[in-house]
Parts: C-alpha cells; sequence; structure tokens
C-alpha cells in the first residue's frame, strides 16, 4: 500500500491505422490506460480512517486528456475504475479543449514537417473523435482519496495555463469535499 500514487499515463487516442506509440497512446478512446491506473491505484492505497485527524489515508493523482461523451461522462467512468474500493474520487476538469486545433497538434507531432501526411493525419484524428461521437477532449486531475468516503465528484476548473492547480488547491478542494460528506459536526 502506498501513502502517494502520482501518474500522468499515456492518454491520446489512437485512430485506426496510426502507429503505435507506448508514450503517447491510452487506448482507442484515449482514457482506457489512465482508467486501468486508476483502478489500480485504488486498489493500492493506504486506508486512514474517514473524518479522523492524523489519519488522512493515501491519495492518487492522475493528469490525462479526457473524451468527452454525453454518454458516458467521466465521472462515471472513474467512479466504475474504483467500484469496490474504499476510496473517492474527484475529477478536476477544465473546459474542453478545440478538437480541430487538437487534432493538428497531435498531426504535428506525428509529421513535424507538415505536408500531406500532417493533413491526412489530422483529418483521420478528427474522423476517428466523430465515428468515437466525442464533443471534446478535456484535462482533467483525477484525485482519488481515502477520505472521500466513495464519493465521486465532478469539480470544473480553469484552463491550468489560465491557473495552475497546486497541491494546496488540491487539499483544501479534497478538504471540502470531505467535510461536506461527513455526517458528523465540523470540527
Amino acid at each position: 500500500r502506498f501513502d502517494r500514487i502520482v501518474s500522468q499515463p499515456p492518454f491520446l487516442a489512437r485512430r485506426p491505422g496510426a502507429a503505435r506509440s507506448g508514450f503517447a497512446h491510452g487506448g482507442p478512446r484515449g482514457d482506457e490506460l489512465a482508467l486501468r491506473v486508476i483502478a489500480g491505484a485504488a486498489a493500492h492505497l493506504t486506508l486512514g480512517t474517514p473524518g479522523t485527524p492524523g489519519t488522512p489515508g493515501g491519495r492518487a493523482v492522475v493528469l490525462s486528456d479526457w473524451p468527452l461523451l454525453d454518454a458516458d461522462p467521466i465521472d462515471a467512468r472513474v467512479r466504475a475504475a474504483i467500484a469496490g474500493a474504499a476510496v473517492g474520487a474527484l475529477v478536476l476538469a477544465s473546459p474542453p479543449k478545440n478538437l480541430d486545433e487538437y487534432c493538428t497538434s497531435v498531426a504535428a507531432a506525428e509529421h513535424p514537417a507538415l505536408g500531406e501526411a500532417f493533413a491526412a493525419a489530422a483529418c483521420a484524428q478528427r474522423d476517428h473523435f466523430e465515428d468515437l461521437g466525442l464533443r471534446g477532449i478535456a484535462q482533467a486531475l483525477v484525485v482519488v482519496d481515502a477520505t472521500l468516503t466513495r464519493q465521486t465528484a465532478l469539480v470544473a476548473v480553469r484552463h491550468a495555463q489560465d491557473a495552475p492547480i497546486t497541491a494546496a488547491d488540491v487539499e483544501r478542494i479534497v478538504a471540502a469535499h470531505a467535510l461536506a460528506a461527513s455526517e458528523g459536526p465540523a470540527a
């Protein structure tokens, strides 16, 4: 068991026909590997006593880009990944990124000389997203914590470049959610 687990797994969606990249692709949607990391982390965190100062338990922090799907919200995917574990999670999600810009940046990384191969890759990535039914991509910091008493919540935050989230911010947000979920009086 661990007190802290931190990960930024590969998170790019791998479109059909794209060359495999172990350091970039997180699965066909892009979130498959992040969800496996979250599930594994939840099972290996130290367990504290919720609501008891001095026994905070473990925390995992996973940073990733997440596909936005109306029928499958991020918080529901995270909730399913940690089901059965004695932890909860907060999904600190930024506003969606522009999909065309996102596809262009993915294609530029694959084809830095740009040209026809770059254009074809950008269009293929966008087509892949449309086939998946994505309405966007959001960067999210998922915080899995033993003090959250099996709750999962989506928390809207600003883009990291506009307002970086610090460790102190995470502490305050987790503490506020843990307090809101506690059944006893505030100390």
